[in-house]
């Protein structure tokens, strides 16, 4: 994953948990093989806090000071929003091009 990409050494082995841990409930590894539903705990440290629309939270936490900063490149290519469905995806869309 990207995610390694450019780390320090002293945080190549705290993302590597991490990617592992993404990938395999992307996968679908995660948990024990012969279970129907699974219940994943997500450390605090990675929930945004909201207290109207999540989906505004969301794109203001990944994509803080937007309307400054949508000039610089750079600023996207280090930052994802990654949704487990295409309408979803669709709806961040519809909103960021809405926000611009």
């Amino acid at each position: 994953m990207r995610i390694l990409h450019g780390a320090s050494e002293s945080d190549v082995e705290e993302r590597k948990v991490f990617s592992d841990w993404v990938l395999s409930i992307g996968d679908g590894t995660f948990g024990e093989n012969n279970v129907v539903d699974i219940s994943i705990n997500i450390p605090p440290d990675l929930l945004i806090k909201t207290s109207g629309d999540p989906l505004v939270s969301i794109v203001n936490n990944t994509y803080p000071n937007l309307l400054e900063d949508m000039s610089d490149m750079e600023y996207f290519q280090n930052r994802a929003i990654l949704a487990p469905k295409n309408t979803i995806v669709e709806r961040i869309n519809d909103y960021v091009l809405d926000l611009m």
